[in-house]
């Protein structure tokens, strides 16, 4: 999911699993409730969130940011996808 903020708007969001936050432009705060510390994210830049719960982000300039799931990353599924073939084949 993509997020367009204007500086000072906040926006929370619940999840359910591990999630990816990129900054693709602009400066966010960012907090979450699965005990991470508050960080600030510039243009470029993101975060691996835990298992879940509320996501806040405060939008310090005009931002873009894009959430994923990281179950939805390519390189996540293929390393999921090549295990699960393993598993098949009986190799551990």
């Amino acid at each position: 999911m993509d997020y367009a903020l204007n500086k000072g708007e906040v926006i929370s969001l619940s999840v359910k699993s591990r999630h990816v936050v990129r900054v693709n432009k602009g400066c966010i705060w960012l907090t979450c409730g699965d005990g991470c510390r508050d960080c600030i994210l510039q243009q470029g830049h993101g975060s691996e969130l835990g298992t879940g719960g509320l996501i806040v982000m405060e939008a310090l300039s005009d931002s873009m940011v894009s959430i994923e799931s990281v179950s939805s990353q390519p390189h996540v599924k293929e390393a999921l996808s090549s295990l699960a073939r393993l598993r098949l084949l009986n190799i551990r």
